[in-house]
């Protein structure tokens, strides 16, 4: 499991944690899920790929083993996670084992797993929901509706990567990102930014009034064992600070 830590874009403060699988290969490189969750997928090990990730994120969490201490806990659920008749139970034990408040774990589903029709889906995000864990639409804006906001009663709207990194110089990513930000303010959702890589895109996106992001800018994908300490975002004017890379660190895009 490797962590990327979520930053308040106002003055950097961490104020949570996505547990990120990667997969170690021998020589020290850690594979982004692109290169194996497929073939999870096709073995039927998803369901316990996303567990095991879930039981080591909250025993990290509860162990204070975080660089920053007590701060949220982000997850991501497959489809196939929330189809399991057995996958709230399953969280919420696993939240009672390690002592772990359920409002500090937040379940970040994709717009696509909540097309699924289901049955179970809307009865596991109801019965986490109750519990007060909370829940964020990943990669908002790459294609569904806005009926999904309703479906989930989210808590959380993460604006894909995809409109982030052309936010500078494309005009067309800059509106929908700014009517997205405008959307969750009207909403009274948290909203944050994924893939942020220059302190110019995190300043463009704090002025539009984006509370929080997340990217290489503020720290990579890393495990524990070499995990540096969460930098705050640079102060405007000075020189670049970012973390050298580890041999643990994620290659994937942040």
């Amino acid at each position: 499991v490797a962590y990327q830590p979520i930053v308040e874009l106002a003055d950097g403060a961490v104020v949570g944690y996505e547990a990120l699988v990667r997969l170690p290969t021998r020589d020290g490189e850690l594979l982004t899920p692109d290169h194996f969750l497929e073939v999870a997928r096709s073995a039927d090990l998803l369901t316990q790929v996303d567990r095991l990730v879930l039981r080591q994120a909250l025993r990290d969490h509860a162990g204070g083993r975080l660089p920053v201490a007590a701060t949220g806990m982000s997850v991501n659920a497959e489809s196939d996670d929330l189809r399991d008749p057995d996958f709230a139970i399953a969280v919420l034990t696993q939240l009672h084992a390690r002592g772990v408040e359920p409002v500090a774990l937040t379940v970040e589903v994709t717009e696509a797993a909540l097309l699924d029709a289901h049955p179970a889906v809307l009865d596991n995000i109801g019965s986490l929901r109750q519990a007060g864990v909370r829940f964020a639409i990943d990669d908002f804006g790459t294609g569904s509706s806005l009926s999904q906001l309703r479906r989930l009663n989210a808590d959380v709207i993460k604006i894909d990567r995809s409109f982030v990194m052309g936010i500078e110089d494309d005009p067309e990513s800059a509106n929908i990102v700014a009517t997205v930000i405008a959307l969750a303010q009207r909403l009274d959702l948290v909203c944050v930014a994924e893939g942020i890589e220059t302190r110019e895109q995190a300043e463009i996106l704090r002025r539009m009034g984006c509370e929080r992001g997340q990217g290489y800018l503020f720290g990579r994908p890393t495990t524990l064992a070499t995990t540096p300490e969460p930098r705050r975002s640079p102060e405007r004017g000075s020189g670049d600070r970012s973390p050298s890379p580890t041999p643990r660190t994620d290659p994937g895009t942040g």
